[in-house]
């Protein structure tokens, strides 16, 4: 998420960002705890089972890119996205 901090404050104003923690062992206050320690401006929540499986989420170290109708338009595996990466699909995002 180092990079997602980078790139975030470019593209706040125009997209909406929301961390989902698929942890259920993790608390609410937890996620917002570490939220605060990292720094991250964007919201962070925690899913529930049925989220996770309307979703297709089998990993707990990925990144979704959902559209306004609810439907996954990319995802990212944990390690492959770069700054540049994730200003790619940010600009794809508002140019479609």
């Amino acid at each position: 998420m180092r990079q997602l901090k980078e790139v975030h404050p470019e593209y706040a104003d125009r997209l909406g960002f929301l961390a989902v923690n698929v942890d259920p062992s993790e608390s609410v206050a937890k996620i917002l705890a570490y939220k605060e320690s990292e720094g991250y401006t964007w919201d962070m929540t925690s899913a529930d089972r049925d989220m996770l499986r309307s979703y297709n989420v089998t990993r707990q170290a990925a990144y979704a890119t959902i559209d306004a109708n609810g439907v996954v338009v990319s995802s990212v595996t944990y390690g492959s996205e770069s700054a540049d990466s994730w200003r790619e699909l940010f600009d794809s995002l508002l140019n479609s």
